[in-house]
């Protein structure tokens, strides 16, 4: 985040080059770019509600850096999906996706 003190943007980045566990994206916070309320937040906060620059960054470099991956998933600490059901629903569209050209 463009908030994180620089400190303890170190020790990330540091952790990041020491174990590979991190991807770090530079991507800039979607309030710095979006200067009038969005009808996300029904017009009440700048881009509140709306997938983030940072959001974008990561699919992107998902999509260049894994392009033969057929999904991609990207959720937050305070989240997970319930694979008992995601996984049958992926796997169904899975032989479609793999005919596709590449």
């Amino acid at each position: 985040s463009a908030k994180t003190p620089q400190p303890e943007l170190d020790a990330i980045t540091a952790e990041s080059k020491t174990f590979g566990d991190m991807l770090i994206l530079d991507a800039p916070e979607t309030p710095q770019l979006i200067t009038e309320n969005t009808r996300y937040s029904n017009f009440t906060k700048r881009g509140r509600g709306m997938p983030t620059f940072k959001q974008y960054a990561f699919f992107q470099h998902a999509a260049h850096r894994y392009s033969t991956v057929p999904f991609v998933a990207k959720y937050d600490d305070d989240s997970l999906p319930n694979f008992r059901l995601i996984v049958p629903l992926l796997q169904r569209y899975r032989c479609a996706l793999a005919d596709m050209p590449r």
